[in-house]
């Protein structure tokens, strides 16, 4: 079975799964579509017209093409039994799921305004449904942990990294890193430099994942395809 990855440098969806493949150094090759965005040999491939798809190619037969990043996920993370980024106990694997939910439905629906402000030159939107979506994200963190750290005024920096930083990465890793990255990206550009501000345990995770090689390497693509597309907006 051969196995791609189509998807976008700046989509922080086809970012979720290229994390995975990094950090498993698993047998996926990457691509951009065919076409490119919103073409028709992309919504050939997947009829809602998105990124990421994962193409898999077997000999003799016609290819599949699976949409959806979480699908894609679950798909990768079963079909390849070598360490795994979900939790082998039920309720690790509903932590995460509900990191990651917390994620999708709250930090990415606070940021895509965000995002298409920005592009479009719009004036400064207000920040307070992005920095409500974060506080969330951290008192989960911190509930996660044990509910040890109510506070930065009540606990030290090392609680604060106990509560954000986990042992090893994880599947939800996979959805926090490029819903940080793009919340912290689009706070930057719209004059907040540091939207963690009070914010212990996301902030010990944030840093936590920049240390870690595959999301480093993720990262610097994110930050790369960020940077084109402002530029492309920007002529």
């Amino acid at each position: 079975m051969e196995l791609t990855l189509l998807g976008s440098a700046v989509s922080p969806y086809t970012a979720r799964v290229r994390l995975m493949i990094y950090a498993r150094a698993l047998p996926v090759a990457i691509a951009e579509p065919p076409g490119g965005l919103r073409s028709a040999e992309l919504r050939a491939r997947n009829p809602l017209g998105k990124v990421p798809v994962l193409e898999l190619r077997a000999p003799g037969e016609a290819p599949r093409y699976l949409p959806e990043s979480g699908a894609i996920l679950d798909y990768l993370e079963e079909a390849f039994a070598e360490n795994p980024l979900r939790p082998a106990d039920a309720w690790g694997r509903a932590r995460e799921r509900a990191l990651m939910r917390c994620a999708e439905l709250l930090v990415d629906r606070a940021v895509f305004p965000l995002f298409r402000a920005l592009l479009a030159g719009e004036t400064a939107p207000p920040l307070a449904e992005m920095r409500g979506a974060l506080q969330m994200l951290d008192g989960l963190l911190r509930h996660f942990a044990g509910g040890a750290t109510a506070g930065a005024a009540e606990a030290g920096a090392g609680a604060e990294a106990e509560a954000g930083a986990p042992r090893a990465l994880s599947l939800a890793d996979c959805a926090l890193l490029p819903s940080l990255f793009y919340a912290l990206r689009l706070a930057e550009a719209w004059g907040e430099p540091d939207v963690l501000d009070g914010l212990g345990a996301l902030r010990a995770r944030w840093e936590w994942l920049e240390a870690q090689p595959a999301a480093a390497r993720v990262l610097g693509e994110l930050e790369s395809g960020f940077r084109a597309l402002r530029e492309r907006s920007a002529q």
